[in-house]
């Protein structure tokens, strides 16, 4: 029995297999490329992670279903102008054309890893009962900067001015050595609405 030789189409098919390979190894390591790409100091990845250990202690029940971390080049008069992270905390991934608001955003600056801002999502349920008294909102606002690492735990917090009441929450302009920002926390529950490092 003769064999036929097709060594034409044997060498196309080990080309386009090639090809393939190639294209799917090159995808492959773009993406994970883009995911250990540094900014400032972090990567999306570090910045991801960070963001999940922070949402946990904000709300130890709330699991996020996906992040969205970004990268901006913010000309800031404050920090030396350095660039930041922003990443937020989605409770349901969406798509991507209608992706949902976040229940927590954080924002870090990108070159110190200093945690400079936190955004939460706050829902008319977290608004009722018991009014709190400004002594103990200051109190809940310095054990918040302090927990999520905002402020050290060896600087001395001082608010420039009384608690200002509004709708849901109790804020307070503060002032450390080294920063100077402002914080929200709730007027009924313990819970951090917002807090910023100028």
């Amino acid at each position: 029995m003769r064999r036929v030789h097709n060594r034409p189409l044997v060498g196309a098919i080990i080309l386009v297999v090639s090809a393939v390979l190639t294209v799917t190894w090159a995808s492959a390591g773009w993406r994970k490329t883009r995911e250990a790409s540094i900014h400032g100091r972090y990567s999306r990845a570090q910045m991801v992670t960070m963001a999940q250990i922070l949402c946990r202690r904000l709300e130890p029940s709330y699991n996020p279903e996906a992040f969205i971390a970004d990268y901006n080049q913010v000309l800031s008069p404050y920090r030396n102008g350095h660039a930041e992270w922003t990443v937020q905390c989605l409770k349901t991934a969406g798509t991507e054309e209608d992706v949902p608001a976040p229940n927590i955003q954080l924002r870090w600056d990108a070159v110190t890893g200093k945690l400079i801002g936190v955004t939460r999502k706050v829902v008319a349920d977290d608004v009722r009962g018991r009014e709190i008294e400004p002594i103990e909102a200051s109190q809940r606002a310095e054990k918040w900067l302090r927990l999520l690492g905002m402020v050290d735990r060896t600087e001395q917090v001082r608010f420039v001015q009384p608690p200002a009441r509004n709708d849901r929450a109790w804020v307070m302009r503060f002032s450390t050595a080294a920063h100077r920002g402002v914080v929200r926390v709730g007027r009924t529950d313990d819970t951090l609405h917002a807090a910023m490092i100028l």
